[in-house]
């Protein structure tokens, strides 16, 4: 079973469920609209794909030493498209946040 402390506990490490949450709060009062959402979501993009960089990266490491240097490399292109796309996401955050 579930706590309260940890349901309270995910919600304010996990930026999507914190927005969540404080739009349901908000909503007696006044409703996030669509333009406040995005650039909470784009935030949680930029660091979700930014926790699967470190991993990416060690499991290249890891084909590395293994011999599967063709695996490495995929991994490691994967990696360069990710870091292309959050280079993009950046880019669409600091518009959003210069509105």
């Amino acid at each position: 079973m579930v706590s309260n402390c940890d349901r309270t506990a995910r919600v304010f490490s996990d930026p999507v469920l914190y927005a969540t949450v404080q739009m349901s709060t908000r909503e007696e009062v006044e409703p996030m609209n669509e333009q406040e959402k995005l650039p909470i979501i784009v935030r949680h993009w930029i660091e979700h794909n930014e926790s699967h960089l470190e991993e990416y990266r060690r499991w290249a490491r890891t084909a590395e030493h293994l011999g599967l240097s063709t695996v490495r490399g995929y991994i490691e292109e994967a990696v360069e498209t990710l870091v292309l796309s959050n280079t993009r996401l950046l880019a669409a955050l600091s518009e959003l946040e210069s509105r």
